[in-house]
């Protein structure tokens, strides 16, 4: 992976405004990231130095549940988690590699 990668979170929908504190909530909780808003998108920023496999799980699920472009997140796939990640069986699979 890069020193940093950007992915986008564009216009977001949320169930209830426990439902878009909960996605806060479990963004603040990934260690390796930091975010920001502009306009309808959420800008995350992964740090290379400090991202780890749990972070990158917990990454997945996030954009899974919300049903952010999962495309993206091939960009954080490097020689350490590439194993794991690209498993044709894992639930994850489908949306991140075959577009």
């Amino acid at each position: 992976m890069k020193d940093a990668v950007v992915l986008i979170a564009k216009a977001v929908r949320f169930g209830s405004s426990f439902d878009e504190a909960a996605f806060f909530f479990l963004l603040k909780k990934i260690e390796g990231i930091i975010y920001k808003g502009v306009g309808d998108e959420l800008q995350i920023e992964v740090k290379a130095d400090n991202f780890s496999e749990i972070s990158l799980r917990e990454l997945i699920a996030i954009f899974s549940r919300y049903d952010i472009d999962m495309g993206q997140l091939r960009a954080l796939v490097d020689d350490s988690n590439k194993r794991w990640v690209i498993n044709p069986h894992a639930y994850w699979y489908k949306s991140m590699f075959e577009e």
